[in-house]
């Protein structure tokens, strides 16, 4: 008969240590909760580094453009050593390559024939006219 008085009251002890946990519990203020409100504003972190790894490569120099603020938007019309050439994508550029490579006495010249486009890092483009 102890036995079973004991057993009830180990019971009780028990049912009354996870009622009180619960009610400790689920008072609890959740103070886990993230701010999301600057996620994607201009000057987040998340904004900056998806701008680093997205910037346009204007340091890369080709033989159409040799500066590393902007890119030439192609295609493109260009006359080398009074040869005319249209580059109209990357495979093009060994084209103005060997019009460069035809003579070792020449002045290897390059002017555009306007209006050309140029593309900034920022992936802005400005049309340009005239020299």
């Amino acid at each position: 008969m102890m036995d079973n008085k004991l057993i009830n009251r180990y019971f009780k002890w028990m049912f009354l240590a996870l009622a009180a946990a619960g009610v400790i519990i689920s008072c609890q203020e959740s103070s886990a909760v993230e701010d999301t409100s600057g996620a994607l504003s201009p000057d987040s972190e998340l904004t900056n580094l998806l701008g680093i790894i997205s910037v346009n490569p204007t340091a890369v120099n080709t033989p159409v453009d040799s500066v590393a603020c902007f890119n030439i938007k192609l295609p493109v019309a260009v006359v080398v050593n009074n040869q005319q050439i249209t580059v109209a994508d990357e495979s093009d550029y060994a084209v103005v390559e060997a019009a460069y490579n035809l003579s070792d006495t020449d002045a290897d010249l390059l002017t555009y024939i306007y209006p050309v486009t140029i593309v900034y890092p920022d992936y802005s483009e400005v049309n340009v006219g005239s020299e």
